[in-house]
């Protein structure tokens, strides 16, 4: 016991103060990093089942949709690109063949020709859909915006104080002037004008099942 307190005399309490210190706070930086750790490791697996959950929910819509679409069935896709598995875009692109595959069945040459072992897809991009029959064109082409034949009235009626003459533009003497209601597309709103006739729309993908 006299011993200790010599040693502990000599200034030795300092040192072991120290150690101590030293100790708690490398036991502290070390949890702290065991806490990082965990954390950042259930921070990967967060967004590692997020992806998971994103990859099963498509493929379960491209499973849902093989069961119940025949091959070379289109439909319009909301999401973005890449499209399910066994789908593609409906952008014209010519796709290669493997055995067994009967998209080619389906679409034959109807939207041009892609050489041996190809088929050419259809290019859907910018277009509606429509059935065959009536006025639409033969299958697989396309079909240019169009404004049906029509008729507008105009109501014609002479000015007051004028009498005689012959009809025309202008005021001049002895003539009669002409007062034409003119024929106006509105609907009391700002009139939409553009190079197209077209309805309101969303703008979606059309797709196809190739397999």
């Amino acid at each position: 016991m006299l011993q200790l307190e010599k040693w502990l005399s000599k200034g030795w309490e300092k040192y072991i103060i120290g150690v101590v210190v030293t100790c708690l706070a490398w036991i502290a930086a070390s949890t702290l990093g065991l806490i990082a750790r965990a954390v950042d490791a259930a921070s990967q697996e967060g967004i590692a089942n997020q992806v998971a959950r994103q990859e099963g929910f498509r493929e379960a819509v491209a499973q849902r949709l093989s069961l119940t679409t025949p091959i070379g069935c289109v439909v319009a896709w909301p999401g973005a690109v890449p499209v399910p598995e066994g789908w593609a875009p409906c952008d014209g692109r010519a796709i290669d063949l493997a055995p067994g595959d009967r998209i080619a069945e389906v679409l034959g040459d109807t939207y041009g020709g892609a050489g041996p072992g190809k088929v050419r897809l259809p290019d859907f991009r910018g277009m509606f859909l429509r059935g065959v029959g009536g006025s639409a064109g033969p299958l697989g082409s396309p079909q240019q915006d169009a404004f049906q034949d029509h008729q507008h009235g105009v109501g014609v009626s002479p000015t007051e104080g004028r009498d005689g003459g012959r009809a025309h533009w202008g005021g001049a003497a002895n003539t009669t002037d002409l007062i034409l209601s003119g024929h106006v597309h509105a609907d009391g709103g700002a009139v939409r004008a553009s190079s197209e006739t077209r309805p309101v729309n969303y703008s979606v993908h059309w797709i196809i099942r190739v397999k």
